[in-house]
């Protein structure tokens, strides 16, 4: 009768032993079962890491492409409200897709929430109905234009396009935008707000 111990036998020399008793024939085999299984083990873990690096190298290789393309938006589009903000329109300039808040990077559009005066106000409300309607039309792409990702209110910072036409520009020519060239530019003139 011989004694091994189980865990040198099957490479796991950190682990608790076990003994086992194999009559002298049986030695052998018993030791290339155990090698066997090891084996196995290892070939399984290579396996998983090999499998987990082509999924990475995919997924990298998709976003990739995906920024070069640009992210394709579908859906149904509504003013944002008040309740929990998926797919809708802030302002002209300014939307939530899935949840995630964007502002189109090329333009600057007059505000609707806080206007500088009645003009302001009204391009402001036909601008976000001509982006509402620009994106319910379907085929918007959202493409990174700018060295940064986001702007200082966490927005994602992107161009929308249509072919090869950005949507913003489109707003522009519309006289519902401005060219974004740094900073906002003045909607009013020296007419105040009423009420």
């Amino acid at each position: 009768m011989i004694m091994i111990d189980s865990a040198h036998a099957l490479g796991q020399p950190g682990k608790p032993r076990e003994s086992m008793h194999l009559a002298s024939g049986k030695t052998a085999s018993v030791l290339q079962s155990a090698r066997r299984r090891t084996m196995l083990s290892s070939v399984q873990r290579m396996f998983a890491f090999a499998l987990l690096a082509l999924m990475t190298t995919g997924t990298t290789s998709h976003a990739a492409s995906q920024n070069a393309k640009g992210l394709a938006i579908s859906g149904t589009f509504t003013i944002c409200g008040a309740k929990k903000r998926i797919n809708c329109i802030v302002d002209g300039d300014t939307f939530w897709y899935r949840g995630e808040k964007y502002r189109i990077s090329d333009i600057n559009t007059p505000e609707v929430s806080q206007p500088a005066c009645e003009e302001e106000r009204r391009l402001g409300k036909s601008a976000q109905s001509a982006l509402l309607k620009e994106f319910n039309a379907g085929g918007v792409r959202l493409i990174k234009a700018e060295k940064r990702d986001v702007d200082r209110y966490d927005r994602k910072l992107r161009v929308a396009m249509r072919g090869d036409q950005s949507i913003g520009q489109i707003l522009v020519r519309r006289g519902l935008a401005h060219k974004w060239e740094g900073r906002k530019l003045d909607w009013c003139g020296s007419r105040p707000v009423e009420g």
